[in-house]
């Protein structure tokens, strides 16, 4: 019977459009359950003549895919392989890293678990992680909140070691084996699910969604406890994963496709590495209903669940706190849900907020579910049309444009795709993949009305950290949108200074200098210079242009236009203004440069530095002279003259700031491109952000009231002072 399996395996892996392989179990579950006539829900059976998408319309799909680095297209029709194409150097033998499309498996997993009556959604977790018991939120979490992300723990924890850890290329399968066996393998985390025992729990549970991985490290251990109490024979997660869901579905998956800890557990929320057609094969079997075929003494096969209906489709109910996820699948629906306030804490990632409803040609709502990972890999659950779908993409490139709505509107044949907003930027060929182990996640600031969120980047491979002040008026006007300041931060990194300048904003918009705004504090790392790296080891630019920006726009309610942003930074936040401002003229509306360095066009320090690191810094970010001319906002106010022509710009130095003098060539510099400007030096002020802007008080706010409420007066021009 074992053979039989991995036949059914190689059966799907056949060249030809085949019919797939009876999803037979080695062994038929003792759990397993007749299929019943009650009314079908999101996994309800197409009509027998549904027919599959033509073969012009997957190709323009899998073409649309492959201009955003996508590397393969495999969609399955009632159970058979009618399409199947690799492009950016994959193949059909080589599993992929499915990132967070990795967190599925949980729900099916835990549908199994309701089956076998090893847990009930609505129980509480501190019945079994007795560890929590004396903290008053968690004796409301329940397992349902720990599987639609609303459990209240903190998402994100250094507990859990590497973002990233185990997402790696593993070859083709031949090869597969050595290269899981050793040396280069980074050390794996000691107990994923015993470290997050120590996550603090920060909300209420039920309340709000907060995507993150200790949910489902949470949701590990709780399942590891219950199975070493219960009966079963499996005692493991992965053993229990493998018996009640890998092998129904005709998967002989060695347990080294996962990410391991120390301990062996698997890395629930992003360890996973499929073959296109082994993850076409689970959809397969979800879509089915969990479904096998048995052979009766009759001789007759009939058809069997070996996970009861009412506990799969729990899988696909839009959940209280997010209405496009259920129990760890995503629902294309426009239904958000009451705990996705950003302004409240909720965290959402970027890609979801692009799944949205589609309807057919006649107007009916397309059921459509989706496992999701970074770089926008895919598997989409199509039963309306008895289609599963499969996309991967390369990591590294975070689809760089892809949506889903696009796709699946050339795919499914409904009419014309939706542009996306931005054709992808292009990009350097780069010599070396970015360092995930840079601080791309810096500690949360705590100060009033600042929110601390993250993101995954597929650029940078990381999860990226932000911080964003919201305005008093962002929580009573609820269908107003705001213009956002994206504030740079000098070089050191971003922490020290946010509270501050946060503070000062709010009281600017409290007292009526400033209009209301959203500001965004990015994390540009301590010396990441608002550029990508020569090598691609700090792809800031990137990040901060490609990724952030639509994050923040998809999150938040901002108005999403050049004329609602404006770019601000102090020191190597002030050049990286200067520098992104000119180059990306279409997205900001204005610019501010305040005591901006390094100016010099040669790259020359003030006395105050030490050349040995003007040398370290021009070889690790730039690589040489050229490349940091070609970067410099002396050489791109000249290439993006006729742009910034038109660009509120100004410049803010202190008179005893130490680049005062590479300021003042600057502003004579665009002088004599005829760029207008604002230059102001304030007399008695060095290098220190928060003394400026105290200093000029009221008068700093005059740059962006003019361009953020060009109707109303200005405020006085500030006195000249003197000089102390």
């Amino acid at each position: 019977m074992a053979m039989l399996a991995l036949l059914s395996v190689l059966a799907l892996m056949a060249r030809e459009p085949a019919q797939v392989a009876p999803l037979a179990p080695a062994q038929a579950p003792a759990t397993s359950v007749p299929a019943t006539s009650a009314p079908q829900r999101f996994l309800e059976l197409p009509p027998p003549e549904t027919s599959a998408p033509s073969k012009e319309a997957m190709e323009a799909a899998a073409s649309y895919s492959e201009r955003f680095s996508g590397r393969a297209v495999l969609v399955l029709h009632a159970g058979q392989v009618v399409f199947e194409r690799y492009a950016n150097g994959w193949s059909a033998e080589r599993p992929h890293a499915l990132a967070s499309g990795t967190k599925s498996f949980c729900g099916i997993v835990a549908a199994a678990a309701l089956t076998d009556g090893l847990v009930k959604l609505d129980e509480p977790v501190v019945d079994t992680l007795v560890e929590w018991k004396d903290n008053p939120r968690a004796a409301r979490m329940t397992v349902r909140s720990l599987l639609d992300l609303s459990s209240g723990l903190e998402p994100e924890s250094e507990l859990f070691g590497r973002a990233g850890y185990g997402i790696r290329d593993l070859g083709p399968l031949n090869d597969m084996a050595g290269r899981l066996r050793g040396g280069s393998r980074e050390r794996a985390p000691e107990d994923w699910y015993g470290a997050v025992l120590g996550v603090p729990i920060t909300r209420d549970p039920g309340r709000l969604f907060r995507y993150g991985p200790s949910h489902f490290y949470a949701w590990g251990a709780l399942l590891t406890r219950k199975l070493a109490a219960s009966e079963r024979p499996e005692k493991s997660y992965w053993d229990y994963m493998r018996a009640r869901v890998f092998e129904p579905a005709g998967l002989a998956l060695p347990r080294e496709r996962f990410a391991l800890d120390a301990k062996g557990q698997p890395n629930l929320p992003g360890g996973a590495h499929l073959t296109a057609r082994e993850w076409a094969r689970f959809g397969e079997f979800v879509r089915l209903g969990c479904t096998v075929e048995r052979a009766q003494d009759d001789g007759n096969v009939e058809r069997v669940a070996v996970i009861e209906r009412d506990a799969l489709e729990a899988c696909f109910v839009p959940s209280a706190a997010n209405g496009q996820y259920g129990l760890t699948w995503w629902l294309a629906n426009d239904a958000p849900g009451t705990g996705v306030s950003a302004a409240d804490g909720a965290i959402v990632p970027a890609d979801a907020r692009e799944f949205r409803g589609l309807r057919a040609s006649d107007g009916t709502p397309l059921r459509i579910a989706q496992a999701a990972g970074a770089g926008k890999q895919r598997l989409y659950l199509v039963p309306q049309r008895a289609l599963v779908i499969v996309r991967f993409a390369e990591m590294d490139q975070g689809g760089r444009g892809f949506e889903d709505e696009p796709f699946l509107r050339q795919l499914l044949e409904l009419g014309p795709e939706r542009a996306p907003a931005r054709p992808p930027r292009p990009v350097a060929p780069r010599a070396a993949a970015a360092d995930s182990t840079l601080p791309w996640v810096t500690p949360a600031v705590r100060a009033p009305r600042v929110d601390f969120r993250t993101f995954d980047s597929a650029a940078a491979k990381a999860v990226v950290s932000y911080h964003v002040y919201i305005p008093p008026q962002y929580d009573a006007e609820r269908e107003r949108r705001f213009p956002v300041v994206y504030w740079l931060h000098g070089s050191g990194g971003s922490g020290a200074g946010i509270a501050p300048v946060a503070a000062r904003f709010d009281a600017a918009i409290r007292s009526g200098d400033l209009p209301p705004v959203i500001v965004v504090f990015p994390n540009g790392l301590p010396n990441g210079m608002w550029c990508d790296s020569h090598d691609g080891r700090t792809p800031v630019e990137t990040v901060f242009i490609e990724e952030l920006l639509p994050e923040v726009d998809r999150v938040y309610r901002t108005r999403a236009e050049r004329a609602g942003r404006i770019l601000e930074g102090f020191s190597m936040g002030g050049y990286g203004a200067g520098r992104l401002g000119f180059v990306h003229s279409e997205l900001f509306g204005a610019v501010s440069m305040l005591g901006a360095g390094p100016l010099h066009p040669d790259f020359e320090v003030s006395e105050d530095r030490d050349p040995a690191q003007r040398d370290h810094l021009l070889a690790s970010v730039w690589g040489d002279l050229e490349r940091y001319r070609a970067a410099s906002p002396w050489q791109l106010a000249e290439h993006h003259r006729a742009a910034v022509q038109h660009l509120p710009l100004r410049i803010v130095i202190g008179a005893r700031d130490a680049t005062l003098e590479f300021n003042r060539s600057f502003h004579k510099r665009l002088e004599q491109l005829a760029i207008p400007h604002e230059y102001l030096e304030v007399p008695g002020i060095s290098h220190d952000p928060d003394v400026l802007l105290a200093t000029l008080d009221r008068h700093f706010w005059t740059f962006h009231a003019r361009f953020l409420a060009p109707s109303a007066p200005p405020p006085a021009a500030p006195p000249a002072p003197t000089e102390r």
